[in-house]
């Protein structure tokens, strides 16, 4: 596009996304949070679809400077969503590189001072800073390893220097080397990056929920795929605006799960509980992707509804990168996932810890066979190959509601005993 495009000058009153700046604190905060990036959001009642284009006037009234620019619709928080708290308005991705944006305002506005420093906080999982800050980013990856194992998942953060990865399966060792694989949703370009993982986060039990990972780049050498995260980092961030945030505590995941649903056509809501990450997302009322972990359906639906605590996150788009199930009507999987969580949560006594092991006793189990039920069975097998309990959880299909019932009747029967609780 050419510059004299860029360069047009805004008249006031004219039909187009707006966004004014009346003061130089202002910009500077919006300057370096989202134009440095690429992108902005501005607020709106106005509905766009997306992938489409518009024009993006703003108005620099403490420097007498306007100016308009053309980019792509990548994200729309409709009106309706007001109601649960968010602000109405679209996400828009400008088509001029990032370079030529700092270069065209700080052409306009002179030097832009960077916004006060605060303190960066640690990460959700309790972790320090890294050498570069990593942009929260569900972005489709795959890890592999020199040997040819190779994992799929979605990355949870990403920055020029690492990521952390979601693993549904076996994870992969600390200190072992690993070719990363991510892909640019939008040009469908891909990068191979060598890396090493550094670090596991760990669930609720023993399980490795996700890999801290660090590439190994040349800063001299590997400037495309430098540039190549930038970029994706960059979309990633842009998409994010207008985003809705807070504690799962202060409505209960159940409450936001349906507001949300009853306010937006369409949505991915995640949600973040110590080193578990899951991911809910609807359209016209269905419930299409639902996964925590190696758990997917209903089953992660209704492990999600009994967390009290952890926090939210919802975007009114579904989520590209996530691997869609059957489609269930929402209200009615919400119901059933409550009707197991009730049923979990109405078991008197002590439960096993998910990190408990069990002994079987073949004596009692050969009494008792005729009498158990495949579930039973089922949960006898993997307890003798050294199965925890959320390994239990994790592997038999059921609900978790009926394994721990039947994890009960085992342990009362004498069928099992506790072996190791750590």
């Amino acid at each position: 596009m050419p510059a004299a495009d860029v360069l047009r000058p805004l008249h006031r009153g004219e039909p187009m996304l707006a966004v004014t700046f009346n003061d130089l604190e202002s910009f500077c905060r919006e300057f370096h949070a989202n134009l440095t990036k690429g992108g902005i959001f501005v607020p709106s009642e106005e509905t766009f679809e997306l992938r489409s284009t518009v024009e993006v006037g703003i108005d620099l009234r403490f420097c007498n400077e306007a100016l308009v620019l053309t980019g792509e619709v990548v994200h729309c928080v409709p009106p309706e969503l007001a109601s649960a708290g968010a602000v109405p308005g679209v996400a828009v991705q400008f088509e001029r590189p990032v370079s030529e944006l700092r270069a065209l305002f700080k052409g306009l506005v002179g030097e832009i001072p960077e916004p006060g420093a605060a303190p960066q906080p640690a990460g959700p999982d309790g972790s320090e800073r890294r050498e570069a800050e990593r942009e929260t980013a569900r972005v489709a990856a795959r890890v592999a390893t020199l040997d040819g194992i190779e994992l799929r998942g979605l990355t949870r953060n990403l920055s020029i220097s690492g990521l952390l990865f979601s693993v549904s399966d076996e994870p992969v060792a600390v200190g072992e080397a690993v070719i990363v694989t991510l892909e640019d949703g939008e040009t469908k370009e891909s990068v191979e990056i060598p890396a090493e993982v550094v670090r596991h986060v760990e669930g609720d039990g023993d399980d490795v929920m996700a890999l801290g990972i660090r590439f190994d780049l040349d800063p001299e050498r590997d400037l495309w795929a430098q540039e190549f995260l930038k970029r994706v980092c960059d979309q990633e961030h842009t998409r994010r605006l207008g985003g809705i945030n807070g504690d799962i505590e202060e409505l209960g995941l159940a409450n936001l799960l349906q507001s949300f649903g009853q306010s937006s056509p369409e949505g991915t809501l995640t949600v973040i509980d110590g080193g578990l990450e899951g991911s809910i997302a609807f359209e016209s009322g269905m419930l299409v992707a639902t996964q925590l972990g190696r758990v997917r359906g209903r089953k992660a639906l209704a492990r999600m509804l009994r967390w009290t605590s952890g926090s939210f996150e919802f975007h009114a788009r579904i989520d590209p990168a996530l691997e869609r199930d059957t489609p269930q009507h929402l209200d009615g999987a919400i119901l059933d996932a409550m009707r197991e969580v009730d049923e979990a949560e109405a078991r008197p006594g002590p439960r096993p810890g998910p990190r408990t092991r069990f002994r079987v006793d073949d004596a009692t189990f050969q009494e008792l066979a005729s009498d158990l039920g495949k579930l039973e069975c089922a949960i006898v097998d993997l307890a003798r190959v050294g199965a925890n309990v959320r390994k239990l959880l994790d592997v038999i299909p059921e609900s978790d509601a009926d394994i721990e019932a039947a994890l009960d009747e085992l342990l009362q029967t004498g069928v099992l005993a506790e072996e190791i609780a750590d």
